[in-house]
């Protein structure tokens, strides 16, 4: 490896001759591997940031989301109980109508 070390200068190092011969050895997919582990945190960092809290929160939306239906199917039955409670609606004569 280069002073400096790291995937990156092992990379640069590997020129000409040298990286053709050692590209059918595996050297360069190897290398390859190396950087995308060194880039894994960097991926992994700002999934975790997002799933972990929407992971807490999920439960309490669901709850939140199945009480809000119960609540609008309680107000719809209450205004169809209520109607019916009050009996048909008046009917109106046509004469009334002009």
């Amino acid at each position: 490896m280069a002073a400096g070390g790291g995937v990156r200068a092992h990379r640069e190092a590997l020129v000409g001759a040298d990286r053709d011969r050692l590209r059918g050895a595996g050297a360069i997919a190897a290398g390859e591997a190396a950087a995308l582990v060194d880039r894994l945190p960097v991926l992994l960092l700002p999934l975790l940031v997002v799933i972990v809290p929407a992971t807490r929160l999920a439960p309490a939306i669901y709850r939140w989301r199945i009480r809000a239906m119960g609540s609008a199917a309680d107000a719809y039955f209450t205004i169809w109980t209520r109607r019916d409670l009050d009996g048909p609606p008046p009917v109106v004569p046509p004469s009334a109508l002009n």
